[in-house]
């Protein structure tokens, strides 16, 4: 029998950032600062502000990245603060890599192929929309 989710729901969005061509694809992912799994930008929608900007605003400051945010590619859940997070994922192109960002001390980004991602972040349903986004027509446009 599965365990009820928790009532509260944590309103999220994050950012599949991605550099290079078709077929040869790779994803940034960031380590959390807690646990050290590896995953996407992501973060709280804040009241005025959309979840595309809440995906831009964090990938700059979890990643140390400059993004052109696109369309939604899918959403995930994860349990966290008592609650339940859903996580609206949108594509990223990534426009520029900075050196120095807000979080640099708290997290590691790698780069990785697209087509593993899934096999490297540490949450099971983030490696599940990776995963299908990898086997079907690609991230979106």
């Amino acid at each position: 029998m599965a365990k009820p989710k928790p009532a509260f729901l944590f309103r999220q969005a994050g950012a599949l950032v991605l550099r290079g061509e078709p077929g040869a694809l790779e994803v940034l992912l960031i380590s959390s600062s807690g646990s050290g799994k590896l995953g996407i930008p992501k973060g709280i929608i804040d009241a005025g502000n959309s979840a595309e900007g809440t995906a831009a605003q964090e990938s700059l400051e979890e990643a140390g990245v400059e993004v052109r945010v696109g369309s939604e590619v899918g959403a995930f859940e994860y349990a966290k603060w008592g609650g339940t997070c859903r996580v609206r994922v949108f594509r990223a192109e990534l426009v520029r890599e900075l050196d120095e960002w807000p979080e640099r001390a708290l997290r590691t980004r790698l780069w990785v192929p697209f087509a593993t991602a899934s096999q490297r972040v540490g949450e099971p349903s983030l490696a599940s929309l990776l995963a299908e986004l990898a086997t079907s027509s690609g991230p979106g446009s």
